[in-house]
């Protein structure tokens, strides 16, 4: 399965790491999250970090069925 290291926010290509990053950033000063979309579907994704054996990565908010960027078992 692939894992998307990248994202996109508004016209702006960001990484995994900048993404969780920003998104921290904006829970400690209560603002709304950034809308980060998938860079194939557009969909919307989330950050996640590293653990376990995951490296961090975009997990699609929804599954999509048609996006090869998407969990199929989600």
């Amino acid at each position: 399965m692939a894992k998307s290291m990248k994202c996109a926010i508004g016209t702006r290509t960001v990484s995994v790491d900048d993404a969780i990053e920003m998104r921290d950033n904006a829970k400690k000063r209560k603002l709304d999250y950034p809308d980060f979309q998938c860079p194939e579907c557009g969909k919307s994704v989330r950050p996640h970090c590293a653990g376990g054996n995951a490296c961090a990565h975009f997990e699609h908010l929804s599954r999509n069925p048609n996006c090869r960027l998407s969990d199929p078992a989600r």
